[in-house]
């Protein structure tokens, strides 16, 4: 299984690049990579032309990882992240926007065996969402089949994945980080040991 994390340019509320953003003096982005790594799934990093010189020298685990380059310099988004990664995908894979948490051991492992029933069941995407007050939030990482991966790179004029209507398979899990940003509010800064 391939793990795409998408760090090309994201900017936090503060109007600071999320993969430098500094927790206990690491890297915001190693300690993603860290958490991802260690899952011994193969791991592929997109980033942003402008800050990826700060942060493939300053990264301590960025070398360990495949590097995409999203070729949109001006105006990096979700979708454009998306898009550079799946370049790089020949069969299934995971999404993960730098700003939202890894998953645990725990819930990687239901969503892939989930990904991969559901996928032969005709679902093109997985999504986890997450109960909160009473509603579902649409949560990360996002798993993309082969047939998702077609329909998204014949059309690139699409502004929002939501709009590609691909058939999504919505996956309860409990952790209410997987849709809440990191940053967004500073108490749920991790905490790196």
């Amino acid at each position: 299984m391939k793990i795409t994390l998408l760090a090309g340019n994201f900017l936090n509320p503060q109007n600071f690049l999320y993969a430098l953003e500094k927790v206990d003096n690491k890297l915001f982005i190693d300690y993603q990579l860290e958490k991802l790594l260690a899952l011994n799934y193969e791991v592929d990093v997109v980033l942003g032309y402008r800050y990826s010189e700060e942060i493939l020298r300053d990264s301590l685990f960025i070398r360990k990882c495949h590097i995409i380059f999203d070729p949109n310099e001006n105006e990096n988004n979700l979708l454009t992240n998306l898009y550079a990664g799946l370049f790089a995908l020949y069969g299934e894979g995971f999404y993960l926007p730098i700003q939202f948490k890894c998953p645990d051991l725990y819930d990687w492992q239901r969503m892939i065996k989930r990904f991969y029933q559901v996928t032969s069941d005709g679902y093109e995407i997985l999504r986890p969402y997450i109960p909160c007050e009473g509603v579902l939030e649409a949560g990360y990482p996002l798993g993309v089949s082969r047939k998702a991966r077609e329909l998204i790179m014949k059309d690139r004029s699409k502004q929002n994945l939501e709009d590609f209507l691909l058939k999504e398979y919505k996956m309860p899990i409990l952790d209410h980080y997987l849709s809440h940003p990191y940053f967004e509010n500073r108490q749920i800064l991790p905490h790196v040991g």
